[in-house]
């Protein structure tokens, strides 16, 4: 309790409070955002989500699997929704995400999506 601190009667948990002599005070807190379905989204929100989440031994599978509901919206959250809350229903609701906006495929799409916003290259001899 000695790096506690007591916060307007609440108890002040943060990793900066709970890390007072390791230079994590200075950085701004990472808020996940919501994810809703944009597929170009999803790499970014996958890597927020699973540094902040998944990856901390901190909250048992059911916590998890109410953070992960909390940051999705509309179809994605749709996606998910009648998953239970075990730890394998929580890599079940993953791997769902990661199959239907993630992987290979979607990643292949955004690279052609972004060659054909390219303009065309011209040829030296092209006079226009």
């Amino acid at each position: 309790m000695r790096n506690r601190r007591i916060l307007k009667g609440k108890l002040n948990t943060s990793l900066s409070n709970r890390n007072d002599d390791s230079g994590l005070n200075d950085l701004k807190r990472i808020r996940i955002q919501t994810f809703s379905g944009i597929k170009t989204e999803f790499q970014h929100w996958n890597a927020t989500f699973g540094s902040c989440i998944d990856a901390t031994a901190i909250g048992s599978a059911h916590f998890k699997m109410l953070r992960l509901q909390a940051s999705l919206a509309g179809e994605a959250l749709e996606t998910i929704l009648r998953i239970g809350y075990s730890e394998v229903d929580n890599e079940q609701a993953k791997s769902r995400l990661l199959r239907k906006y993630g992987g290979n495929r979607q990643e292949i799409q955004r690279h052609v999506d972004e060659l054909n916003k390219m303009k065309p290259v011209r040829e030296k001899n092209d006079k226009n």
